[in-house]
């Protein structure tokens, strides 16, 4: 039966991603320890279509095992494992199974792994790597790194297939967070929180791990349908200073070796490119 919001929802949102009975497409987000498989079972019979196997390092025995875990409860459903950094870790969850992998170790705006740890790859490093490792066989999901609208077609040239924002949006109506006015300034902000942050976990368990995310500041930026569209038309400049008239177009023909579109800029150089 098709009802009037469906009709509405066809007309205001034509892009939406949708699953064969016209309904909205959702993923879910869950570890690989405690009660993942319970929680697993819970959003499927709840109809997700996705499940994301999220934990900080995925080349790793843990994943191993809850990918092992799950595939034999519900084989049907799309698994997105991550994260990794490098072509042994893309490799290893290709082989696992994995419907797609997402690549990022620590280049977010709200985490810290890298100052805290050490760990972590270049963003546009890790996806080529991952790249090489399987190539089409296996969506790339680019999770962090994406600061400027650029960083996006970067990414998607180098190889991935899609990309996570998080505080890109960060600071719209639509992203959680109470907007807060500086009485001085006037200027109104909400507060971004990384993936691994946790205000009470220092709290609640002083001595466990420490968090890698941190709290930050953005500013209020108005309905994120603004700032897709920004987003949209740069990657649409960006097309078209590439001679080309589509992105998948321009993507198939750069990724198999991006090198001669990236220039290694000097210190001049960026300071001429990107300082305004």
């Amino acid at each position: 039966m098709v009802t009037k919001s469906d009709l509405l929802l066809r007309r205001l949102r034509p892009d939406s991603t949708k699953d064969a009975r016209g309904r909205l497409r959702v993923g879910a987000a869950i570890g690989a320890r405690g009660d993942f498989v319970e929680r697993a079972a819970e959003l499927v019979k709840a109809g997700v279509d996705v499940l994301l196997i999220d934990i900080a390092h995925g080349h790793s025995d843990v994943m191993r095992e809850a990918v092992e875990a799950l595939r034999g409860r519900h084989a049907k459903i799309d698994l997105v494992c991550g994260n990794v950094g490098t072509a042994e870790g893309a490799a290893f969850l290709r082989d696992l199974g994995a419907d797609a992998i997402k690549v990022g170790i620590g280049p977010g705006r709200g985490c810290r792994t890298r100052l805290e740890t050490g760990a972590g790859v270049p963003q546009l490093q890790a996806i080529r790597e991952a790249w090489h490792a399987v190539g089409e066989e296996v969506p790339i999901i680019a999770d962090g790194g994406a600061r400027e609208d650029k960083d996006l077609f970067l990414a998607l040239l180098c190889g991935a297939s899609s990309i996570m924002l998080g505080s890109m949006l960060a600071g719209t109506d639509e992203a959680p967070g109470t907007v807060i006015e500086d009485p001085a300034t006037r200027q109104k902000h909400k507060i971004y929180r990384g993936a691994l942050y946790d205000e009470t976990s220092a709290e609640d368990s002083p001595f466990d791990t420490p968090a890698e995310g941190q709290e930050i500041e953005v500013p209020y930026k108005g309905s994120v349908v603004e700032v897709l569209h920004r987003i949209r038309g740069h990657l649409r400049s960006a097309v078209s200073y590439g001679g080309t008239d589509s992105l998948a177009a321009f993507r198939a023909e750069v990724v198999r070796d991006p090198r001669p579109h990236l220039i290694p800029l000097s210190a001049a150089a960026r300071r001429e490119s990107f300082t305004r």
